[in-house]
């Protein structure tokens, strides 16, 4: 089958369905490039919102520990300040009663 001679090659443009096809690609590219940059948007407002709550908490449980040490370290040092001259005068009758 061989092609006859008055046969001319396809010098026509893309027909428009090829155009249209084109198009589409380039708009459903577009459309998925915009659906991955909303995405992506929103995982990084996800993470900032995450990292957010995580510093507020770790001040938040810092500020407790610091308050807990305070007054726990407070009630030790009245209760020293308190038995101090207690503990004074028993070591005081405590070597009077050696020697």
């Amino acid at each position: 089958m061989a092609e006859s001679s008055d046969e001319k090659p396809n010098t026509q443009p893309p027909s428009s369905s090829h155009s249209d096809f084109s198009q589409y690609s380039k708009s459903k590219s577009s459309a998925d490039t915009t659906l991955w940059i909303d995405y992506a948007a929103e995982q990084a407002q996800l993470a900032q919102k995450t990292a957010e709550e995580i510093v507020d908490s770790a001040i938040a449980i810092t500020q407790y520990r610091v308050h807990r040490f305070l007054t726990t370290g407070s009630a030790h040092l009245h209760q020293t300040i308190v038995n101090f001259p207690m503990c004074l005068t028993k070591e005081k009758k405590f070597g009077e009663e050696n020697f």
